[in-house]
């Protein structure tokens, strides 16, 4: 029962972290346990109230953030960067957006949020793409107040402390897209390469540094899009929805839902 609840637990943070991409694949392996039926867990779903967020630095209250990193190394919550406004709205107080480079390290065993580590990344960065992979969690890509980003930031645990390097850079900047590692290569689905909002897919390598068309699609099977949830599980990559900027009116919300079969190189609407 103990490991079921826990199993329970994380896929709902996963749930809370499906706008920022969830790679469920690798979470399971860090419950040490058989997940249950999908159909069989949805009934047993509820939403708790463990905790709130710290402050960033330099900031004596806590607003929240958008567009971070997180994921789990073990029992361990990592989230990271992040970005909000914290002198007032965009538009009514004409307030700049700040981007933080914190790392939280949160201790998740006992059902509440413990804050046990603190550390900062090597630059600031949002809208990047977290991805869970041999007990490392990979923060993809983003963006920052100096634009878009190609960092490949590896993050592992000694004890609670946080060790972050960056691990590797991408051949183009990259953010607001999905991502997934399969087979030791790492996966980029749609999002803005250079800037510009793409239906394009990588799957680079950490050896090369480059993006490898073999044994990968060229691209989505539509258009390109930002901002959609994504998750990773049972060797299939889903994606919801998304934005598509050359729509109406400069912006067209998407509703279709796409998989990708990694063994099969196949992808289904």
């Amino acid at each position: 029962m103990e490991l079921y609840v826990k199993g329970l637990f994380q896929l709902s943070i996963c749930v809370l972290l499906v706008l920022f991409g969830c790679d469920f694949q690798e979470q399971k392996k860090s419950m040490n346990v058989k997940a249950p039926a999908m159909e069989q867990l949805v009934s047993h779903i509820n939403w708790q109230h463990i905790g709130n967020l710290p402050p960033a630095s330099g900031y004596d209250e806590s607003i929240g953030i958008s567009g971070h990193f997180a994921g789990f190394i073990g029992d361990y919550l990592i989230v990271a960067g992040g970005t909000n406004f914290p002198d007032g709205h965009p538009y009514f107080d004409s307030a700049a957006k700040t981007f933080y480079s914190d790392v939280w390290v949160f201790d998740v065993s006992n059902q509440e949020l413990s804050l046990v580590s603190k550390a900062n990344l090597p630059i600031t960065a949002a809208y990047g793409a977290t991805v869970a992979n041999e007990g490392k969690l990979y923060f993809v890509g983003g963006q920052n107040d100096k634009g878009e980003l190609s960092t490949i930031i590896e993050v592992e645990l000694k004890g609670v402390t946080p060790s972050i390097r960056k691990e590797s850079e991408l051949p183009f900047t990259w953010s607001q897209g999905g991502a997934a590692i399969y087979n030791q290569a790492l996966y980029l689905f749609a999002g803005t390469q250079n800037g510009l909002v793409t239906n394009a897919v990588c799957r680079y390598s950490f050896d090369s540094g480059k993006c490898e068309v073999k044994s990968a699609p060229e691209k989505l099977p539509d258009v390109g899009r930002v901002q959609f949830p994504f998750i990773h599980q049972d060797n299939k990559f889903y994606m919801f929805g998304g934005i598509n900027g050359k729509g109406d009116k400069g912006q067209k919300v998407l509703t279709n839902t796409h998989v990708y079969d990694f063994a099969k190189n196949d992808w289904q609407t």
